[in-house]
């Protein structure tokens, strides 16, 4: 466990911990664009940063992300001096130059340094990616990594799914963008992202194969498989049809077959997780970050 001061207040977090959730439990709230909690931290937005110093550092200080920089001993956050106000403000100038017209970015700017248009000249193309690159990442690691990021400077933009056909329609992209970038629709059955339409599998249980071992439960990663208990001892699991995102995970991993997909005998998707579940039993594959 280590110790350390946050605008004056003693805070005690395992040793590793990243000062930014701490930051933010003791009620001091900063802007985070490109940090999400099932992935790595990152650091890319840079909106989250804090100045910081330590005994060790004889009076200097230093800014720094917050998201990715992990609490020391004796060290002291300050999250609103002039510096760190100043920079921010900079910061969210710069990416309302670049994507003038998006409101989520307008409102946050307004909310956190009191401007929602910027003092530089606009982006050739204005564009409502801030290249936060949580789309990327999440694809990287969550899904099937198919997107990422090309050219550099003022022409650095995300790419489509490349290529396309890899692309199995999760929707984690459009799901953590903080910005609504990445347009996407889910209505009756069908989940529309990159100008392509994924058919949703609802997956479904057979009462009389399964067991209610509770190994889809386990697989789930929205928690909409559950185990119920019955008072003459038995068990039975049982899936939400509203939350289910057709993932296929507890297909992968159910030892009885009991679980099959609703409508839709075979997707891409089903085929994917399924040659996992050949090499690795207990991974998810697909899972991902938030349901809409």
């Amino acid at each position: 466990m280590v110790t350390f001061k946050i605008n004056g207040r003693a805070v005690t977090v395992p040793a590793g911990t990243y000062i930014l959730d701490p930051i933010r439990e003791l009620g001091f709230d900063i802007p985070a664009l490109c940090d999400y909690s099932s992935l790595e931290p990152y650091g890319a937005c840079r909106l989250c940063i804090v100045e910081v110093k330590h005994p060790r550092w004889k009076g200097r200080t230093q800014l720094v992300t917050s998201c990715n920089y992990p609490a020391q001993e004796g060290l002291e956050v300050f999250t609103a001096t002039p510096r760190v106000l100043r920079y921010r403000r900079q910061l969210f100038d710069m990416l309302l130059s670049r994507c003038p017209e998006n409101q989520a970015l307008r409102d946050l700017a307004r909310k956190y340094v009191g401007i929602s248009e910027s003092s530089l000249v606009s982006a050739d193309k204005p564009s409502d990616c801030i290249l936060c690159g949580l789309c990327v990442r999440v694809c990287e690691e969550r899904s099937t990594c198919v997107l990422g990021f090309r050219d550099r400077g003022r022409y650095r933009e995300v790419f489509p799914p490349v290529p396309p056909e890899e692309c199995v329609g999760c929707g984690a992209c459009a799901l953590v963008c903080p910005t609504d970038a990445i347009p996407f629709v889910r209505e009756k059955g069908v989940w529309r992202v990159w100008d392509r339409d994924f058919t949703i599998p609802i997956c479904k249980i057979d009462p009389e194969l399964c067991r209610g071992c509770g190994s889809c439960e386990e697989a789930c990663y929205f928690d909409v498989a559950q185990v119920k208990l019955y008072a003459t001892g038995t068990a039975a699991s049982f899936i939400d049809r509203h939350l289910c995102q057709g993932c296929g995970s507890c297909i992968a991993i159910c030892p009885t077959g009991a679980i099959h997909q609703e409508v839709y005998a075979e997707t891409e998707l089903l085929k994917r997780v399924r040659e996992l579940a050949k090499e690795e039993p207990r991974v998810v594959l697909f899972n991902c970050p938030r349901s809409p």
